[in-house]
């Protein structure tokens, strides 16, 4: 966890690498440039789909299951999600349980609040269920208080953009090095690697269309569905946003205020 202590050092390490607004996206070079998602201090992690307390709809397969945490062997915690910012474009990863490029019709959804508020108010997911691109799209109704069952507004999404430049799968079990890299939450073995889904979009166009200004509040979540429209998959195992403080962007983002509830509400979930 000492390597943590970059993250807070973001705001000005990034300065050197970003390149002019509306480039081409420039992916992190290295796996810990990326900044984990944090919530009240901690790492943002999900449980595994046969563990007995993720939260889904209905059971993810490999390529859906978002996991992190301690893997079996012992090794991590790792991190679910990240999130990284140039002057340029916004991007996510989630870690995934399979090989993404195994195909299906998937969508892996990073579930933004812009406003503070108690909901999810926009979306950026690879969509490859119906327009085969990456997207930003607005949340109509969900968040905690639905236990994260969302809707999105429907077809045509027309912030859209091109899948092979905005998002890649890359292989998340290489060298060991929590809590970026070296998971195995299925063991060891090529054919139970875990992966990163990577997805970006214009950072010009995030602040556009959602009003969100660079430093203000974001409160980031994942989910995975089978539905450009809704989360029928995996979905976040937090009860709530917590207060999200204003941060440097870009700089870590925490969803602070639910660590010490987390839990408790997967026990009583499980006891339901």
């Amino acid at each position: 966890m000492k390597r943590l202590s970059r993250v807070a050092t973001l705001a000005v390490s990034l300065l050197a690498l970003v390149g002019p607004a509306g480039a081409v996206p420039s992916w992190p070079a290295q796996a810990d440039q990326w900044s984990p998602v944090l919530i009240s201090g901690g790492l943002y992690v999900d449980a595994q789909a046969d563990s007995g307390y993720d939260n889904y709809d209905t059971p993810p397969p490999a390529p859906m299951d978002i996991v992190g945490g301690i893997d079996p062997a012992g090794h991590g915690p790792f991190a679910a999600g990240f999130w990284y910012q140039t002057a340029g474009d916004i991007m996510f990863r989630m870690r995934v349980d399979g090989d993404p490029s195994r195909g299906g019709q998937f969508v892996w959804t990073t579930l933004l609040n812009t406003d503070a508020d108690s909901d999810v108010d926009w979306v950026v997911q690879l969509d490859l269920s119906g327009d085969n691109q990456v997207e930003l799209v607005e949340a109509l109704s969900g968040g905690p208080a639905t236990n994260w069952e969302v809707t999105l507004a429907g077809p045509p999404h027309i912030y859209g953009f091109d899948k092979d430049t905005y998002s890649r799968f890359v292989d998340a079990s290489g060298t060991l090095d929590a809590p970026y890299t070296g998971s195995r939450f299925h063991g060891p073995g090529p054919a139970t690697d875990d992966w990163f889904v990577d997805m970006g979009i214009p950072l010009a166009t995030f602040t556009s269309v959602t009003g969100w200004d660079v430093g203000d509040p974001l409160g980031i979540a994942f989910s995975t569905s089978a539905s450009h429209v809704a989360d029928n998959k995996d979905r976040p195992d937090y009860p709530g946003w917590g207060n999200q403080p204003v941060v440097p962007a870009p700089g870590a983002l925490l969803l602070a205020g639910l660590g010490t509830a987390l839990v408790g509400w997967l026990r009583r979930r499980t006891s339901l």
